[in-house]
C-alpha cells in the first residue's frame, strides 16, 4: 500500500463516529481512503449509514500532524500496520463484521497461520487451572498452533509462557498502544514473544489501557482463532465476554469443567449447560474437533461419497453447503424429510467426517 494511502487510512481513524463498519463501507464505496477525504459532503452523505454531520467532519478534517507522528513512531519501532483488506491482516479475523479497520503489530508474521488457538481465563487461577493450561499447550505443541491471549495475570500469562516453553509462537492482544506493555510486570515475557509471535493492538501509540478497551480487545482474541478455550472463569468478566464473542463468530468454544461449588468455574459450567461450549477433557478434544492431523494437514474427508449420494442425502448436503451452519430443525423444514430420516443421514455424514456437530443442534460441513 502506498504511504500516502496509508496516511489517509490512519487519518480516517481520527474522525469521531467512524468505527470499523463505517470505515470499511466508506473505502468500499469510494475506492480508497484518499477518495473519502477528497469526496464532497453530498457524495459521502449519500452512503448508507452515514449522513451530513459525519460527512462534514470528514470534509473538515485537518489533524494530519497526529497521523504523521504516528507513522514516524511506527517506522522507528519496526511496527507493521495491518489494514483490513491487506494480505498481512489475520485471515480469520477478517471474516468478522466488526474486525478492527487497522491493527498495529510487532513480531513474526501472523498473516496466514493455519492453526490459531485462543486461551483465556481468570486472573486468579488455581493450581488446577495452571496445570490444565500447561498440559493443554503441551498436547497441542506437535501441531504448532499460534497461541493467542491477552498478556493479563493468571491464565493469559501462563498460556504465553507455556507456549514459549514449547517453542510455539504466541501473540498477546493488548488494550493499549504498542508504546507500553500492560501489565508492566509481564514486559520480559512480552519481549521474548517478539522473537516467537508478537504483540498486537488496534490502538495507536499514546493510548493507555482503559476499562472499555478490554471488551473490544476480546473480540480480536476471539475472532482471529479457530477455537477459544476457557480455563477457569466466574459467571462474569472478560473471559465470558470473549467466550460469547467466540460463539457469535461461530468459533469452536471449549470450557474446562471444575468443581460444582467452585466459583472460578461457574462461568465455564454455565456455557457448557447453555450448549454454547463443548466440554474440554483433554487436548484430543481440540485436535479431533478441528480435524487436525500430525502431518500438518487436515484429515481428508471421504470425498468419493459425494458421487454416490442418494436423493435425500443430496438434499441435506446442499442445505449444508449453502449455510455456514444450520440447525437440525431448519434442515427438516427445508428438506421436507422425516426427522428420523434427517437424523440418520446427519449421523452417517458425521461418522464419515463430512460434517461436524456444533453446540445447540447446529451442523456444518467439515
Amino acid at each position: 500500500m502506498r504511504d500516502q494511502e496509508l496516511r489517509y487510512r490512519l487519518a480516517l481513524l481520527q474522525v469521531n463516529g467512524i468505527g470499523p463498519v463505517r470505515y470499511k463501507r466508506l473505502i468500499e464505496c469510494l475506492g480508497s481512503a484518499q477518495n473519502v477525504f477528497e469526496a464532497s459532503v453530498r457524495d459521502i452523505a449519500h452512503i448508507s449509514g452515514l449522513g451530513v454531520p459525519l460527512a462534514k467532519q470528514l470534509s473538515a478534517f485537518c489533524d494530519y500532524d497526529i497521523v504523521d507522528k504516528e507513522m514516524a513512531f511506527v517506522e522507528d519501532h519496526g511496527i507493521e500496520i495491518l489494514c483490513f483488506d491487506a494480505p498481512n491482516y489475520p485471515i480469520k479475523l477478517r471474516q468478522c463484521y466488526d474486525a478492527p479497520s487497522v491493527l498495529y503489530y510487532k513480531g513474526t508474521s501472523i498473516a496466514k497461520k493455519e492453526r490459531v488457538i485462543s486461551i483465556v481465563g481468570t486472573r486468579r487461577n488455581t493450581d488446577y487451572g495452571r496445570q490444565i493450561c500447561e498440559e493443554l499447550i503441551e498436547g497441542l505443541a506437535p501441531f504448532k498452533p499460534l497461541i493467542v491471549s491477552g498478556l493479563a495475570y493468571g491464565i493469559d500469562i501462563i498460556a504465553h509462557k507455556a507456549a514459549l516453553a514449547h517453542s510455539l509462537e504466541t501473540v498477546a492482544v493488548l488494550p493499549n498502544g504498542l508504546d507500553t506493555i500492560y501489565p508492566n510486570l509481564h514486559k520480559k515475557t512480552a519481549l521474548q514473544m517478539l522473537e516467537s509471535g508478537g504483540l498486537l493492538s488496534e490502538y495507536e501509540s499514546g493510548i493507555k489501557s482503559e476499562r472499555e478497551h478490554f471488551p473490544t480487545r476480546n473480540r480480536i482474541v476471539a475472532g482471529m482463532s479457530d477455537a477459544v478455550i476457557v480455563i477457569e472463569s466466574g459467571s462474569k468478566g472478560g473471559s465470558m465476554i470473549t467466550a460469547e464473542l467466540a460463539f457469535s463468530y461461530n468459533r469452536e468454544l471449549f470450557c474446562v469443567p471444575g468443581k460444582l461449588t467452585d466459583k472460578f468455574s461457574q462461568g465455564c459450567h454455565d456455557l457448557i449447560s447453555d450448549l454454547k461450549a463443548q466440554l474440554y477433557r483433554g487436548p484430543d478434544d481440540i485436535i479431533n474437533s478441528l480435524n487436525w492431523s500430525s502431518d500438518g494437514n487436515k484429515i481428508p474427508r471421504q470425498t468419493e461419497l459425494f458421487s454416490k449420494l442418494s436423493e435425500d442425502e443430496q438434499k441435506i448436503y446442499d442445505l449444508l453447503l449453502a449455510s455456514k451452519h444450520i440447525h437440525v430443525d431448519e434442515i427438516i423444514l427445508k428438506s421436507l424429510l422425516p426427522s428420523a430420516k434427517v437424523s440418520s443421514i446427519l449421523f452417517s455424514f458425521e461418522m464419515q467426517g463430512i460434517i461436524r456437530s456444533l453446540p445447540g443442534k447446529l451442523y456444518r460441513l467439515s
